[in-house]
């Protein structure tokens, strides 16, 4: 969100402060809740992905109460994943939690502290990784929302913001070769990852993809491959190495 740019977002707003920089929110009491909740549909997401991995930072900002249930949310198409309560006083690193088939994982960047804003309160970073199934996305999109649930109505009191989206669809590497499936063949695939976005501070949805690039890691089997197709026929699966491939998209 460094360009302020609120593309595609409903009940989208900005905030900027040097050491958070600028990202999504502040959300609080008074601007939360049914209808006020920030959203966005996201389209152009493989469905033949083998599974969609959602990546964000969630800020924790000044006066979280755990024991006034204060909580944070993040909602994929409609299917709630509650992150728990969160406290100025606690460190949240480490927590994982699952919810309709979705699992998530929260790292946090370091324990409370002052970061910005109110000066009487700490506050923390957390960068949440939300690992989500198929059924999301059979259709090529999915609407990601975003709640903050706390009890303060001032704003500059306690507050939540979201930044750093990204979206990665990762495969089954040896089966995207043609490799026997699951239970087939001997191995265990690798995975490769198509990362849609790269941050998302555009706001700019994955729609329009000009160009593919495969890059492996092992340049001894293929040196540079770009936008080209791997004729099966021509790949004696021994030979497939055992190793991560990426494919970026480029809008």
């Amino acid at each position: 969100f460094e360009d302020r740019s609120l593309a595609g977002w409903t009940n989208g707003r900005i905030e900027s402060a040097p050491t958070f920089s600028t990202f999504l929110g502040r959300y609080g009491k008074s601007n939360s809740g049914p209808g006020k909740d920030p959203f966005k549909y996201y389209s152009g997401i493989p469905r033949d992905a083998k599974q969609v991995i959602l990546d964000f930072d969630f800020y924790e900002i000044d006066s979280w109460d755990g024991s006034h249930r204060d909580y944070a949310c993040v909602v994929v198409d409609g299917k709630l994943i509650d992150l728990g309560r969160f406290d100025l006083n606690t460190n949240e690193n480490g927590r994982t939690g699952s919810r309709h088939g979705m699992t998530f994982r929260i790292r946090s960047q370091a324990p409370p502290g002052h970061i910005g804003f109110n000066s009487q309160w700490v506050d923390q970073i957390h960068h949440v990784t939300v690992t989500i199934p198929p059924s999301f996305y059979q259709d090529g999109r999915f609407k990601l929302m975003f709640q903050v649930r706390v009890n303060e109505s001032d704003i500059n009191n306690e507050s939540g913001g979201w930044d750093n989206i990204k979206i990665t669809a990762q495969y089954d590497c040896r089966r995207r070769l043609g490799a026997p499936k699951e239970g087939e063949g001997e191995g265990e695939a690798e995975a490769d990852e198509e990362h849609l976005t790269d941050g998302l501070d555009s706001g700019e949805d994955v729609e329009d993809i000009g160009s593919t690039d495969y890059e492996l890691d092992n340049e001894d089997f293929w040196e540079n491959v770009e936008g080209n197709a791997v004729d099966d026929n021509d790949l004696d699966q021994e030979d497939i190495p055992e190793i991560p491939a990426r494919r970026m998209l480029r809008g």
